[in-house]
């Protein structure tokens, strides 16, 4: 009996490996790694051609009417694609300053490539038909890049 039971055993462990070797010549594993890098899109102006000062903020100082006066600063792309750059301003305060006044720039529509860098004129004009009463304004530049 005991010679029975070790080859009924042996049977079974050579089953068992017959079984696993048929089992893993039918499979295999093939693994592929991936990596993906997300679009960023963003700008930031500076007052400096290499890019290290960041530009905060803009005084104008004393505009007459009809006078225009220019400013000149450097966009970089923060981009890791393409951006179209365009430009607005909100929060005029007062807010019906903006029947006599206007600015404008050198880039809109430009198209900056990734981590590139492009110089810039803001040009803010006053009318020469702006009424009595205005003494400042104030105002937010809003620089924009899409893609």
């Amino acid at each position: 009996m005991e010679n029975r039971t070790i080859a009924v055993i042996a049977l079974i462990l050579v089953v068992s490996v017959a079984i696993t070797v048929s089992l893993s010549a039918l499979s295999t594993v093939y693994k592929i790694q991936n990596t993906a890098q997300l679009k960023t899109v963003g700008v930031t102006v500076f007052s400096d051609a290499n890019c290290t000062q960041k530009l905060l903020n803009i005084t104008w100082g004393i505009l007459g009417p009809g006078e225009n006066k220019n400013f000149s600063c450097y966009v970089r792309s923060d981009s890791n694609t393409p951006v179209n750059l365009s430009m607005h301003t909100e929060n005029w305060q007062p807010a019906n300053i903006t029947s006599w006044t206007s600015i404008s720039w050198s880039l809109e529509g430009f198209t900056l490539q990734p981590n590139a860098s492009a110089p810039t004129a803001l040009m803010l004009a006053v009318n020469g038909s702006i009424p009595l009463g205005f003494s400042s304004f104030s105002f937010d530049i809003v620089f924009v890049g899409s893609g």
